[in-house]
């Protein structure tokens, strides 16, 4: 189900309270697993490749170049990660790197093609993407039993990820 503000147009735009235009995710986060469900599935079976996937592709050509643990969304890993340092000297780090980033923390590894994405197109989250980041951050890092809804709602987040990447690729 569609919002009627994102009808009619690729990017959803509205004045923000500076005045200036925000643009948000073109299909609305509850919306974006019906735009490949097949996929949803995937990534809700299976975060660990559907992460390290989604950031190999949003990073193309230049993934050796532009790869930072998490994305730099968690500052501090960057600033000790020998990943870094390695990197420059080696192609094969920044791979292994995301593997074990994506092993060990699927849901950070969504997060940070997230903000990528974010940063590169200048998206901004609408109330209910930030509502339930915040309700993801609060269940993995307190160890929630409800792991499958917080594979769902990350699936939601990959997804409308996708369908953004793939619509301004074409």
């Amino acid at each position: 189900m569609a919002d009627s503000n994102y009808e009619g147009s690729l990017l959803e735009e509205r004045d923000d309270e500076d005045g200036k235009e925000a643009k948000y995710f073109r299909v609305p986060l509850l919306d974006a697993p019906a735009e490949d469900p097949m996929r949803f599935a995937f990534v809700c079976v299976c975060p660990i490749c559907a992460s390290y996937l989604q950031r190999k592709e949003f990073l193309g050509k230049s993934f050796h170049e532009d790869y930072y643990l998490f994305q730099n969304t968690l500052p501090f890993c960057h600033e000790w990660s020998a990943c870094q340092a390695v990197s420059s000297a080696s192609h094969a780090m920044p791979n292994l790197c995301l593997v074990l980033e994506s092993l060990c923390c699927a849901g950070l590894t969504i997060s940070g093609n997230r903000q990528f994405l974010k940063d590169t197109q200048k998206l901004e989250d609408r109330d209910e993407e930030k509502c339930f980041s915040n309700v993801v951050l609060v269940s993995a890092l307190g160890g929630c039993a409800c792991i499958y809804c917080v594979a769902c709602v990350n699936g939601c987040f990959y997804m409308q990820q996708q369908v953004d990447f793939n619509k301004q690729s074409v």
